[in-house]
């Protein structure tokens, strides 16, 4: 089995812009946090490590507050399954893409982690059980990138391009191929914004919402270079057992910026993929046929 001689760790990015979202941020990010620490496959316990990266560097918009580090350590101190096994980290360089994600990776190499799952914290009614041990399962048949298809992003990741709203990658071979590469990043705000925004749009009061950075979907330059390198070795999975399985958005009335950015960030996300596979040499295409023989669905894949 997996689990006798390789380890799983998982990274959680947790940041609240303003002190009235702190408290909802920690509570949020914990309630995955312990379910990735006590979750077993086969007696053992399925995540070993856990990273919550708190997005410090304030040459970029998406910045913490500076208070949630301190929230978060202290509820980590009152509950015994959090103790030795999950780390908090304020990350002072790098964006909340990609610089984040690299660093939250090393700190999981070093560990002695082998895996590394990335998980948005509103993700994480889908992650149970079953979950885990179909992530096992896929490590086991030799996939590199695995990626769970929650319901707002089932196309895309059936198709093969994982999203790390709940993915785990083989983080040996992540690095082997540069990592997630920081032509995704998010520009600084003083920088000279490189390339266009993409525009959302809100069909349900037909007008458009402010713009996303032409960033992000980190996962893209990565996995066409696995795919590149080794051949087919991307795992798509459905939700995996029972229960309401929902991706949690911002409240429009409470978080009017967050919901936005929600909206902006779906409605962009296949431009934004072409973009960046197309800047490897690549279409989306190409991670079809990246996906495992196994785990090609014949409704998205023929």
């Amino acid at each position: 089995m997996l689990l006798d001689s390789k380890k799983i760790g998982a990274l959680l990015r947790c940041f609240a812009k303003k002190p009235e979202f702190v408290e909802g941020a920690v509570a949020q990010t914990l309630s995955l946090a312990e379910k990735f620490a006590t979750i077993k496959v086969g007696g053992q316990s399925a995540v070993s490590r856990i990273e919550v990266l708190i997005p410090r560097d304030e040459s970029y918009t998406d910045v913490d507050c500076g208070e949630t580090a301190l929230a978060m350590r202290t509820a980590i101190d009152s509950l015994a399954w959090a103790k030795g096994r999950v780390f908090v980290s304020e990350v002072k360089h790098g964006d909340l893409f990609c610089g984040i994600l690299n660093y939250g990776m090393a700190r999981l190499l070093r560990a002695g982690c082998d895996y590394g799952i990335i998980a948005s914290k509103e993700a994480g009614s889908y992650f149970n059980q079953e979950t885990a041990e179909a992530l096992v399962r896929a490590a086991e048949d030799g996939a590199r990138a695995i990626g769970l298809a929650i319901s707002e992003l089932t196309d895309s990741i059936m198709e093969g391009r994982i999203a790390n709203t709940m993915g785990m990658w083989h983080i040996t071979s992540l690095m082997q191929v540069g990592g997630f590469d920081l032509r995704s990043a998010k520009p600084k705000k003083a920088s000279v914004f490189r390339g266009k925004a993409l525009v959302g749009w809100d069909e349900a009061r037909e007008e458009s919402l402010w713009s996303y950075d032409l960033a992000g979907v980190e996962e893209i330059i990565p996995l066409v270079r696995l795919v590149d390198t080794f051949g087919p070795c991307i795992a798509p999975l459905f939700p995996q057992g029972e229960g309401v399985q929902h991706y949690v958005v911002p409240d429009p009335v409470i978080d009017r910026a967050g919901y936005e950015r929600h909206i902006n960030k779906m409605g962009t996300k296949r431009e934004r993929q072409t973009y960046f596979a197309s800047s490897e040499g690549a279409d989306l295409s190409f991670l079809k046929g990246g996906v495992m023989e196994a785990y090609r669905h014949p409704d998205y894949i023929k």
